[in-house]
């Protein structure tokens, strides 16, 4: 994702409007398609010149409990492996720089997962559905801290860890190409079926996925294609949308090219 659309979507969603219940809390977000986590290295690189400010200004502020609480509200779920550790390559860089002025600190561990996303809706008891699910990656085990981060998540309403913002840029496949993707994701996980339209587009999932996890009052920016606004097959999406949310802004940059 361009380097300038993450800034612009960030500048939307304004972290200073960001209120989470606990002031002491840092926000907690959710790429849904991370990548090599472009955006989860904005926000902790704002989130970090906002704890800079606030110790020059002379609020007396912990360096450990900053990064334990950045660590532990970044969280990003990536499918390719490779791009999920670039992932937390990055996210290190941006952390490393805290840690970099004093030795006695420590990285806790980050919420980088590598795994299906679509795996990560809330658990459906109507098809006796239950954390387990996400665990068709095996990956998702290799420690006991990202198995815990990744259950969390999962059943996000029940753990109390709905997110402050969702963000991201969702994969663009058709249902053309995405055919035998979108059956293997309604076998896996009957709770899509709910979502199906015709001549849908795979994304149209990861938006839902992503904004039913989102607290009351949360924030969400993606950068999506447009004909999400008027295709048949994103009917549920736009009523998924309509239900859920307020639409502040959409940008729509037509003939100016992104990619």
């Amino acid at each position: 994702t361009p380097r300038d659309i993450i800034g612009l979507i960030w500048d939307l969603i304004d972290l200073s409007r960001v209120e989470t219940e606990n002031e002491n809390r840092q926000p907690r977000v959710l790429d849904i398609a991370t990548g090599s986590g472009g955006f989860l290295v904005e926000a902790a690189r704002r989130l970090r010149e906002r704890f800079s400010a606030a110790k020059e200004a002379g609020a007396i502020l912990s360096a450990q409990d900053w990064l334990d609480g950045v660590a532990s509200g970044l969280n990003g779920i990536e499918i390719q492996r490779f791009s999920a550790y670039l992932a937390e390559l990055n996210l290190l860089v941006q952390l490393g720089q805290v840690v970099s002025r004093d030795s006695s600190l420590k990285i806790p561990p980050l919420g980088i997962l590598s795994a299906d996303t679509l795996a990560f809706h809330e658990p459906n008891l109507l098809f006796g559905e239950s954390d387990e699910g996400i665990l068709h990656n095996a990956l998702l085990v290799d420690n006991e801290e990202r198995r815990e981060r990744a259950v969390q998540l999962k059943a996000a309403t029940e753990s109390g860890y709905l997110v402050d913002i969702a963000c991201g840029n969702p994969p663009y496949v058709g249902e053309k190409i995405a055919a035998p993707l979108l059956r293997r994701t309604r076998t896996l996980y009957p709770y899509w079926e709910q979502f199906v339209g015709p001549h849908m587009d795979y994304l149209y999932w990861f938006l839902i996925l992503g904004i039913s996890k989102l607290r009351q009052g949360g924030r969400f920016g993606f950068i999506t294609t447009e004909y999400w606004l008027r295709s048949a097959g994103a009917g549920p999406l736009r009523r998924y949308l309509a239900q859920r949310c307020n639409i502040e802004r959409i940008i729509l940059f037509r003939d100016f090219r992104l990619f």
